[in-house]
């Protein structure tokens, strides 16, 4: 009995380590100092809230739920796992984001990756994201207010919901999706799986690359889903920044709805300044003598917009703007 007394005295500290960290400063994420209580947080059962600039420099594996608050950004040079439950108020940028074995995955701010992987049980998108590849493999809830933005979309699962905006260069389809919103595919698609609802799929380039085919419709769509009848596809959603001989500055990119957004033009001429939003409407438009401009966007709605600059000899320079 009394080593079975002992067993247990020795546990209780292990069990009651978890804590709850929450950034108070600027910093990296192996810095003490970053954190309250001071300390690193334990990646196995610690859970997490950002509400400053975190950076991590090295791969990181975490277990336990992290919560990225409106004022809080993660920037991560490696690949971040999280495997638990994740919410993000704020923005993310990472080199790899992996998000999986937890129970819900939402987004309400930015999150930039050069790969996005997502296995929770439930993912739900009411903002943007952008990223070179995504991966949706468990349930995924496009909302009317998200915008995803790629150059590769692979999906493969069997509940999908784009009642928003998305844009790809290639998308590769498994399983099932259905919705209200739009998919602009600037090159290739295969479709291998079940598209259904009010969708408008728009192929801006169906021959593909060069004029190689390379669509190819292998599974069933649905004769209510629609295509190129959208005007979210009409918008430039995969404008390329083009610099002729304007120089310009736009800052910052992106940018946190209610801030201000600077656009410097190294000129003495006359410019003129448009932007657009993903539907087309010209959300902004002046023209403008000094070089340099300050705009409020707490009008603007999350969301991708595009600003085309040009002068009176024709010069342009075009910009995709993301507001979170």
């Amino acid at each position: 009995m009394k080593n079975t007394i002992l067993i247990i005295a020795c546990l209780i500290p292990v069990i009651s380590m978890a804590q709850i960290k929450t950034s108070v400063a600027d910093g990296g994420w192996s810095n003490p100092q970053t954190w309250s209580p001071v300390g690193v947080p334990a990646s196995q059962s610690d859970s997490i809230i950002i509400n400053h600039e975190v950076s991590v420099s090295e791969n990181l594996d975490i277990e336990t739920t992290l919560w990225i608050q409106e004022d809080g950004f993660l920037i991560a040079y490696e690949t971040f796992a999280l495997h638990g439950d994740l919410r993000v108020d704020g923005g993310i940028e990472a080199d790899r984001l992996v998000v999986g074995d937890g129970a819900d995955f939402s987004n309400y701010g930015y999150i930039e990756a050069e790969t996005f992987i997502t296995t929770n049980d439930l993912n739900s998108n009411f903002d943007v994201i952008s990223t070179d590849s995504i991966f949706i493999t468990e349930a995924f809830v496009n909302s009317s207010m998200g915008t995803i933005d790629c150059i590769e979309l692979i999906t493969a699962s069997s509940s999908i919901e784009n009642n928003g905006l998305i844009s790809t260069e290639s998308w590769i389809h498994n399983e099932n999706i259905t919705g209200t919103g739009a998919i602009c595919i600037e090159d290739c698609f295969l479709n291998n799986g079940n598209i259904n609802g009010s969708l408008d799929i728009c192929d801006q380039t169906p021959a593909g690359s060069g004029g190689i085919p390379c669509d190819f419709n292998l599974g069933a769509i649905a004769s209510t889903v629609t295509t190129c009848q959208n005007t979210f596809c009409g918008s430039p959603t995969a404008v390329l920044e083009e610099e002729l001989t304007l120089e310009v500055k736009v800052y910052p990119n992106p940018i946190n709805k209610g801030a201000a957004l600077h656009i410097e033009v190294e000129t003495n001429d006359v410019f003129h300044l448009t932007i657009i939003d993903v539907l087309g409407k010209v959300v902004h438009g002046e023209k403008l003598s000094n070089g340099i401009t300050i705009l409020e966007t707490s009008t603007f709605r999350s969301g991708i917009y595009f600003a085309t600059i040009s002068n009176s000899t024709g010069d342009k320079y075009q910009r995709k703007i993301i507001v979170y």
